[in-house]
């Protein structure tokens, strides 16, 4: 009976072909993605959401990422997916586009713009912008904005319970 044993100095794997104990129960070890390990099932688990079979549709891609905690722009959506995907590139895509602000940093942004310092901004203010800022928002995003803000009668906008029914969104 011989027994054969391979080392790896990286892993430090052993193999071995020497009877093993026998267990009444297995463990199934998954192999853990090498990039994020503790995000292995949390990418198969969105993927399965949001695919058919083994495919995601071009259209359910954005929604999917922005799951993943990713807030791709509407530019880098339309760069980035060319059309159905497969695992392999739903994972590439979730390293390439960027991690969405934490709520301390989002808040933090908006009180810039808070003149008293009571955790109001005017409505009018904020639709400005979000329309002038960044990629800028369309009209009919903004009229969504508006409504989710939900101004007060004098058009303020408490921006904290905005920000924290964005980011939880």
């Amino acid at each position: 009976h011989t027994n054969t044993h391979t080392h790896t100095h990286n892993n430090s794997v052993l193999l071995s072909s020497s009877p093993q104990p026998h267990h009444t129960h297995t463990h199934t070890r998954y192999p853990l993605d090498p990039v994020h390990p503790t995000m292995s099932d949390a990418f198969s688990q969105c993927f399965e959401l949001f695919a058919e079979g083994d495919k995601m549709p071009k259209a359910q891609v954005p929604v999917a990422l922005r799951t993943m905690g990713r807030c791709p722009t509407e530019e880098e959506c339309a760069e980035l997916i060319t059309g159905d995907i497969d695992l392999a590139t739903f994972r590439a895509l979730v390293d390439k586009t960027d991690a969405c602000p934490p709520f301390e940093e989002i808040l933090e942004a908006f009180s810039v713009f808070d003149q008293n310092s009571n955790g109001y901004i005017p409505l009018k203010e904020l639709t400005h912008l979000m329309k002038s800022l960044g990629e800028g928002m369309s009209e009919e995003q903004l009229t969504q904005l508006a409504k989710l803000a939900e101004p007060d009668d004098e058009d303020q906008v408490n921006y904290k319970f905005l920000v924290d029914k964005i980011t939880k969104e």
